[in-house]
């Protein structure tokens, strides 16, 4: 009965959805694919990595419940050691000790807080290197959000 308004509504999402996309190319095309390295608590960004060409390292593999163990710290650390890996993040729904533990024994900064879970506060709001600004209680504002934070700090490497 009302499939051409859901069909009509499914395009403008379809194509919501490819500006996005190709914002994010646009983006990402600056930053070296030896500087894709994505490193944060667990592989919630495996998606990313694979639609950006990123490399991600979950520091507690998918499950945000598991304990990084020391072999897997070292392996981390010294991988951003020889790689010369510049920053490293943190997630909105996980607890930052780990990160923080790698960021000091590796060098590494703490590029920022990625959004995997959640969404930011309603009527949060960001600004972008770009000078965008972001809704964040949005999907597409906390996706933004997480390539810029994402990008500001690799591209110091």
């Amino acid at each position: 009965m009302n499939s051409g308004a859901y069909e009509e509504r499914g395009m403008a999402l379809k194509n919501k959805y490819t500006k996005i996309h190709r914002w994010v190319q646009d983006r990402i095309k600056g930053l070296p694919i030896s500087q894709r390295v994505l490193i944060t608590s667990h592989d919630a960004y495996n998606y990313f990595g694979k639609a950006y060409g990123f490399q991600v390292i979950g520091i507690q593999g998918i499950s945000t419940a598991s304990e990084a163990g020391l072999a897997d710290i070292a392996r981390v650390v010294d991988f951003i050691q020889q790689q010369k890996i510049p920053a490293i993040f943190v997630e909105s729904s996980v607890a930052p000790n780990v990160i923080e533990r790698i960021s000091q024994d590796s060098g590494a900064t703490i590029g920022g807080e990625l959004f995997s879970d959640a969404m930011g506060a309603n009527g949060e709001t960001y600004k972008a290197v770009d000078g965008q600004v972001f809704k964040l209680d949005t999907w597409e504002g906390a996706f933004k959000y997480n390539v810029d934070v994402i990008l500001k700090n690799l591209e110091k490497g």
